[in-house]
């Protein structure tokens, strides 16, 4: 029998992951706030250097940010290209239609 409602222990877990993730943030941030990095970029043919150097956890969460922003518009575009393909299937085996010598079905 199937019991409805909310799993307390699922929910007592995901609280303490959270809060152990937060700890761990909070700890280095604390640590590592008076730290401070001067980042330069060089493609060989392009150059560029922040103007003033920038706390340690900044440039964390900021690359952070941009690689969940990145992942985020990867799948959007490959969920966007999966649904296209398969509404043209669906399109190409309702065109054909059942034949009386399918015996597949």
């Amino acid at each position: 029998m199937q019991q409805s409602g909310v799993n307390w222990f699922k929910v007592v877990g995901w609280l303490v992951v959270l809060g152990l993730v937060a700890a761990v943030v909070t700890a280095f941030v604390t640590q590592n706030s008076e730290w401070q990095a001067q980042l330069s970029l060089n493609l060989g043919f392009w150059g560029s250097e922040l103007a003033q150097p920038w706390p340690v956890p900044w440039l964390c969460f900021g690359s952070a940010a941009i690689g969940l922003g990145v992942g985020v518009v990867w799948g959007l575009v490959r969920g966007w290209r999966i649904r296209r393909d398969s509404t043209r299937i669906d399109q190409v085996v309702s065109s054909r239609g059942s034949s009386s010598d399918d015996d597949w079905v």
